[in-house]
């Protein structure tokens, strides 16, 4: 029951903020500890906009349960606050623990300079090649490296696997930059 309240949580954290908040304690207060009800939280947490709040509460699902996600959660919410160093120290704890993690992969291709940022978006590449979420970000690397007319094709894929307004935000730009629209 806790999980499901949680879920239900997570499901429209942006919309009914204070209902979130409340099922997500309801969660907590109702079940052992657990790492996955307190990242839940820390994702309600954060989608109100309590990242400082949201950051100590995924520390709590680390304190829990020392893996690779939660270790990426709190890097998430690290860089969010503006705490590269926290940001840093667990993406690397969670490469450690597992080298194809691809979400730390990513996210470490996102906070590195170019040449550690090529070296882990090939990484996050190679293991989530369809993941739409790493060819966004695949698309993000190539548009700043000036790459536009390379990042089209990566972005035609993934808003033809995910038509969301900032993968279409980001193929509209592209074809601007290259004079296609």
């Amino acid at each position: 029951a806790a999980r499901l309240l949680s879920l239900r949580a997570l499901r429209s954290p942006g919309e009914k903020s204070r209902e979130a908040y409340t099922l997500s304690s309801l969660a907590i207060k109702a079940s052992a500890p657990s790492a996955t009800l307190h990242v839940a939280r820390a994702m309600v947490l954060a989608a109100a906009g309590g990242r400082k709040d949201a950051l100590a509460e995924a520390r709590k699902a680390l304190s829990l349960r020392k893996d690779p996600p939660r270790h990426t959660t709190v890097a998430m919410l690290g860089l969010s606050q503006d705490k590269p160093g926290v940001a840093l120290l667990n993406l690397k704890e969670a490469l450690r623990q597992d080298a194809n993690f691809w979400p730390a992969h990513q996210l470490m291709a996102m906070v590195n300079k170019p040449e550690v940022a090529d070296k882990h978006m090939k990484a996050a590449l190679k293991v989530a090649p369809e993941e739409p979420s790493v060819q966004l970000t695949h698309a993000a690397r190539l548009m700043a490296t000036r790459k536009a007319s390379e990042a089209i094709a990566v972005l035609r894929k993934v808003v033809a696997a995910r038509p969301d307004r900032e993968a279409l935000l980001m193929l509209y730009q592209a074809l601007v930059v290259t004079g296609q629209k």
